[in-house]
């Protein structure tokens, strides 16, 4: 009986043994599969943030286009505008046409201000301009187009471009 005891824990060290290293394979297996699907998950996730950031480049890329092209388009405009004669404004014959005239600021709401030039000739401009760090009191260029609508009797200027003085 001891001999068989003894060849029996013999057997049973190898199969220990057999039983770790087996052990250790599947663990092994285990961890290169859980790996492998971490560096595929994380590929992805960074192919899909290139992905965003590309689109966003893309959308500010264009949204600067646009800026510039519009900025070009005012540009091509203003180069045509003429000084504006305020009996002719007043008579309402300017209409559609691209004008520009110089003052100071005295009213200023919104969307809309007033500027008085220095022959005291009173002006209403819609702000459509991209410059809107104005304020009441700032001596000003301003180019646009004379409005078909009125407001209280008083023809509408549609401000492109506004310069400080």
């Amino acid at each position: 009986m001891k001999k068989f005891l003894i060849k029996l824990k013999s057997k049973l060290n190898w199969v220990t043994v057999v039983l770790v290293v087996i052990t250790f394979m599947v663990a092994f297996v285990v961890g290169c599969r859980t790996g492998a699907k971490l560096a595929h998950e994380t590929i992805a996730n960074n192919q899909k943030q290139d992905e965003e950031y590309k689109k966003a480049y893309d959308e500010e890329l264009a949204k600067l286009t646009d800026v510039y092209e519009t900025d070009r388009i005012i540009e091509n405009i203003i180069e045509d505008a003429i000084a504006i004669d305020y009996v002719e404004f007043l008579n309402d014959k300017m209409k559609g046409r691209t004008v520009f005239t110089s003052g100071e600021i005295f009213s200023l709401e919104t969307h809309m201000f007033k500027i008085m030039t220095p022959d005291s000739e009173i002006y209403t401009f819609s702000n459509s301009s991209t410059n809107t760090n104005i304020k009441v009191g700032d001596k000003i260029k301003v180019y646009g187009t004379v409005s078909n609508k009125k407001e209280s009797d008083i023809c509408i200027i549609n401000a492109l471009k506004i310069e400080n003085l």
